[in-house]
């Protein structure tokens, strides 16, 4: 079941508190998806547990080398995700509808 959590509000320390009380009430997640949008909240982390429980951080960025992007690579890197800071500088956050997912899905055979 998934804990009571902190409103983030795009605030990368409370995404990283919340990412806590996730892990440990529900473990790491089985499924991480990374949505850019031009509208709304731009940046968009949408974890997937286990249970069935799923979270949308707010507070996470990438694109660039700021807070938002180091607080997502600290995230990953509690979590077992392989997104270290290069690969999340490196992320394109400029075409609108991106969506980055880990992990990757598997190529079926021919």
């Amino acid at each position: 079941m998934k804990p009571r959590l902190l409103k983030e509000g795009g605030i990368t320390e409370t995404s990283l508190k919340n990412g806590k009380r996730l892990a440990k009430r529900l473990g790491t997640p089985v499924r991480v998806e990374l949505h850019y949008s031009g509208t709304g909240e731009w940046y968009r982390v949408v974890a997937m547990y286990e249970s069935g429980d799923l979270h949308e951080f707010t507070g996470f960025a990438w694109g660039y080398g700021g807070e938002g992007p180091r607080g997502l690579a600290t995230w990953c890197k509690e979590n077992g995700i392989p997104l270290d800071m290069s690969a999340i500088a490196a992320l394109d956050n400029e075409t609108d509808g991106l969506t980055w997912v880990w992990p990757e899905r598997a190529e079926t055979g021919s």
